[in-house]
């Protein structure tokens, strides 16, 4: 489980209980979400210049 959510020391976990059901997920702090976004960017940002030097 610990795996399939990709959690490890510290991370927090957030539990949803709809229905008689529980779900458990990784809370994602939005400082996450940003650096994810910014290594997106980024990595698209250099592909791109990458492609550029070999025209």
């Amino acid at each position: 489980m610990i795996a399939a959510l990709g959690i490890s020391n510290g991370d927090n976990l957030k539990f949803n209980v709809k229905d008689n059901k529980v779900t458990i997920e990784k809370e994602v702090r939005e400082d996450e979400e940003f650096f994810k976004l910014l290594d997106e960017t980024f990595t698209e940002y250099n592909q791109a210049l990458k492609r550029m030097v070999d025209l």
